[in-house]
């Protein structure tokens, strides 16, 4: 967008805690720690902060108290870590879908990433694979100071080592 054009839709903080989508928490939460406006939506209401049957002994005041201040706790404990707490939310938001986890890397030609991802993607990615593959041999004419997407390693050899190796070398 260059700023000329004009949102098809907007759906704003305040829109939603007045459509009850959200339930504003955020006096409670600056009771616990966090220091930003905060809301939750009603599905962490109903599934965290509602007291279960049979539960006489709590109260939902009591529940949203533990709920933030765990988040808080865990938040500071994830200060310096890019979005540890996201991915781990969301990492549990897969499998409890049923999907399979994606590997850690983000970016499908992360120079980060571990053989084992390398591999994963192979096996689960074709297509980024081989668009990986080709940012790695485009750039091979410009590299001096590393060999390949794996920094000290190309990956292209290495899924060519990976292919060649023999199951039970001992039986050749």
């Amino acid at each position: 967008m260059n700023g000329d054009e004009e949102p098809i839709h907007s759906y704003s903080r305040a829109r939603a805690i007045s459509d009850g989508v959200l339930v504003d928490v955020t006096v409670l939460a600056g009771q616990a720690g966090i220091k930003h406006p905060t809301a939750v939506t009603q599905a962490v209401i109903e599934k965290c902060v509602r007291v279960p049957d049979g539960m006489s002994d709590q109260d939902e005041a009591g529940r949203l108290w533990d709920l933030l201040w765990t988040l808080h706790v865990a938040t500071r404990q994830a200060a310096g870590i890019t979005n540890s707490l996201r991915l781990r939310v969301a990492v549990k938001q897969f499998a409890d879908a049923g999907l399979r986890v994606p590997v850690k890397s983000e970016c499908f030609y992360c120079p980060a990433s571990k053989k084992h991802e390398i591999a994963s993607l192979r096996e689960h990615y074709p297509e980024l694979m081989k668009r990986a593959l080709a940012i790695e041999e485009n750039s091979q004419p410009n590299l001096t100071s590393i060999v390949g997407l794996g920094r000290s390693f190309s990956w292209a050899d290495f899924l060519a080592d990976l292919d060649d190796t023999p199951l039970f070398p001992s039986c050749e």
